[in-house]
């Protein structure tokens, strides 16, 4: 089923019969579903991009107009589109989610939920569920509070210096302590988790900073006149960022 399918849309895309508006008369929107929905349905754990290669290397060389490396970019995008589909619980009857002929329904989660999580990596459709569901995982409220937090970081974090950030010296604001003492432990331990792909356990610690952010951003102007200070801050700022955004884009959550 993956290798005829597969064969179909790279076929296809390789020669410029991509789906246009409406239009699909080869049915590669349905047929990239139904490699997702193997992909989903039993379990396997394969990257887009190698499934396209390997689809591209059985036409031989010179039959596809398309470059491969272009062609992996594209059905990676075309591929994230339906699994977005695949995975936003929309509120439709479960008849009209794919449970066809026994066949197990597509997990379904938040819409923002899977969009943070395809923003952080849409290659491994099996690794797209497994983040999803652990950040499902928290409660709307804490959702909606790391969310905030996250985006006033992420949007920080674009202006930092290179580095790493260094512990606060001199007379330190307890917040401003707090957070890099919360921080020094989220990264211990969000490496632990991020070796074993633990998505529920690096969420759990994304859990406890954010209120330890709420608290410092109430109380701290990360952007003061001391350049070395504030660029301390902003390198935490960024050293937050980068590590929770291998889970998913969290400051995503707040959008509607």
């Amino acid at each position: 089923a993956l290798a005829d399918r597969l064969d179909t849309v790279v076929g296809c895309f390789g020669i410029g019969l991509s789906p246009t508006g409406t239009a699909d008369p080869f049915g590669l929107r349905r047929a990239m579903l139904g490699v997702l929905r193997t992909l989903l349905d039993h379990n396997f754990d394969l990257v887009i991009g190698e499934l396209v290669h390997i689809a591209y290397a059985g036409y031989g060389t010179g039959v596809l107009d398309v470059p491969l490396s272009d062609l992996q970019t594209k059905l990676a995008e075309f591929a994230a589109e339906r699994l977005r589909g695949l995975m936003v619980d929309d509120g439709a009857p479960e008849i009209q989610r794919g449970r066809i002929d026994g066949r197990p329904s597509v997990e379904r989660f938040p819409a923002d939920v899977v969009r943070a999580c395809l923003a952080a990596g849409n290659t491994r459709p099996i690794d797209v569920r497994r983040r999803a569901a652990a950040l499902a995982g928290l409660d709307a409220a804490t959702r909606a509070q790391v969310g905030e937090v996250f985006k006033r970081a992420n949007n920080i974090a674009s202006q930092a210096p290179a580095g790493e950030p260094t512990p606060p010296t001199g007379e330190v604001h307890p917040s401003e302590a707090a957070l890099f003492e919360a921080y020094a432990r989220f990264a211990a331990c969000s490496s632990e988790s991020a070796k074993s792909e633990d998505y529920a356990g690096q969420l759990r610690e994304v859990a406890t900073l954010a209120p330890v952010m709420h608290k410092y951003f109430t109380d701290i102007m990360v952007m003061c006149d001391d350049l070395e200070l504030r660029n301390n801050r902003l390198k935490l700022m960024r050293s937050i960022s980068e590590r929770c955004s291998q889970v998913a884009r969290l400051e995503l959550l707040t959008e509607k």
